[in-house]
């Protein structure tokens, strides 16, 4: 999806399974075939092992594990990643982390939630669907710009892919917002700590709001 903006020139795909990208092939209708694009570059890799050995900066990175409750993903939403990510991220850049909602107790959720914004206070909240939630987070105040998003949207690449999920305007996109602090910055104490490589309740948590 990336791929279908203007202006974007490089883009690292960090994969730690090895059997997803072939696997990626059976969907190359949906996914423009990124494995060919010579923009893009594959890293079979754990995302915190990449960054934590690289020193390139970046405009944007989406953070999209899978959930949780499986055994070593919680590593990739401790603070201390949140805080590597933020060491890569360009003065103006943003930072993405996609939340499953699904199979989740309220408790775990505003756990992940006062983890990512206590690095990222400055932040917008997206539910695309009834089960899948973004947070999009910066360092510092950001705002948007509804022309250049309008301008997006018209993108024919971009209009197409987006009409998969019946988003064809900037309307329907900005009703999936519901929270907004990109302007002012805020930190809520929701869950009363954060997920760390040095408290890792997170690994805990997770997998009993699955059997709850």
């Amino acid at each position: 999806a990336v791929l279908s903006y203007p202006g974007v020139t490089r883009v690292d795909v960090v994969e730690i399974n090895p059997d997803i990208v072939p696997a990626s092939h059976c969907f190359a209708d949906a996914n423009g075939r990124y494995w060919e694009d010579p923009r893009v570059r594959i890293h079979v890799e754990d995302a915190k092992t990449f960054l934590q050995l690289s020193s390139e900066p970046y405009d944007v990175i989406i953070s999209e594990p899978t959930n949780p409750w499986i055994a070593g993903v919680a590593g990739v939403f401790s603070r201390e990643f949140f805080e590597t990510c933020r060491g890569h991220l360009r003065p103006d850049g943003l930072f993405t982390q996609w939340i499953q909602s699904y199979e989740l107790e309220d408790a775990t959720f505003f756990l992940m939630h006062e983890t990512v914004t206590s690095v990222f206070p400055f932040y917008t909240l997206w539910n695309m669907t009834r089960t899948d939630t973004c947070l999009v987070c910066a360092p510092n105040a950001y705002a948007p710009d509804f022309p250049r998003m309008e301008a997006r949207l018209h993108t024919p690449a971009v209009a197409a892919d987006l009409a998969q999920i019946n988003l064809r305007n900037l309307t329907t996109l900005l009703c999936m917002q519901s929270a907004n602090h990109a302007g002012d910055g805020r930190f809520t104490p929701w869950f009363g700590t954060e997920h760390s490589d040095f408290f890792p309740i997170l690994d805990y948590i997770a997998p009993c709001g699955v059997f709850t």
